[in-house]
């Protein structure tokens, strides 16, 4: 728990890297690596606009492939679970001139997990409005108005959910299990 000796020495390490590796800045795993050490290491000092910068930067350095985006992408929601004010921090987000899709989406599952459905709804809707082609951003927001107990918005969602993804069958399946727990026969 020597957070700020950590921080001061990625803060040497993660320049250095990037001076002597040069044109390897993304889908680099070991700058990626160390952003990841920042990032818990300014989680562990309670500066979450810094820990969620340095797990952003991170993602980033991961590269495009998601299979070795997954441990950057967890830090994320990592960091901001153990943000000591998520509000704050959801203020701070909104005053951005930029959005950012993924840092919503992480919002949001924290909030989800604080259960403070209500709030993390807010912050998967603006996820979504985002990156409207993001299929987990829907499946976490039906699953997030499921455990508020929002029928009618958990059946409105996953069928945004069907026009973006038309052909995943699984999405007809509930969409005909919601209908029917619903009453509604005709359209089950």
């Amino acid at each position: 728990e020597l957070f700020e000796q950590s921080v001061a020495y990625y803060k040497e390490l993660i320049p250095l890297h990037e001076r002597t590796h040069p044109n390897r800045g993304v889908g680099n795993g070991t700058l990626a690596n160390y952003y990841m050490g920042l990032a818990d290491a300014y989680a562990g000092l309670k500066k979450t606009i810094e820990a969620v910068d340095a797990a952003g930067a991170a993602i980033v350095a991961w590269g495009a492939r998601s299979d070795q985006r997954g441990n950057a992408i967890d830090t994320m929601k990592k960091v901001l679970l153990a943000a000591p004010d998520l509000d704050a921090f959801a203020a701070h987000l909104d005053k951005q001139q930029q959005d950012s899709a993924v840092i919503r989406k992480a919002l949001g599952q924290a909030y989800r997990d604080k259960t403070e459905f209500a709030k993390a709804i807010k912050q998967l809707q603006i996820a979504a409005t985002v990156q409207p082609n993001d299929a987990e951003i829907y499946e976490l927001l039906v699953k997030t108005y499921d455990a508020a107990n929002a029928k009618e918005d958990a059946l409105k969602t996953l069928l945004q959910a069907i026009q973006l993804s038309r052909r995943e069958l699984k999405l007809y399946e509930s969409l005909g299990q919601r209908y029917a727990d619903a009453g509604q026969k005709v359209e089950a």
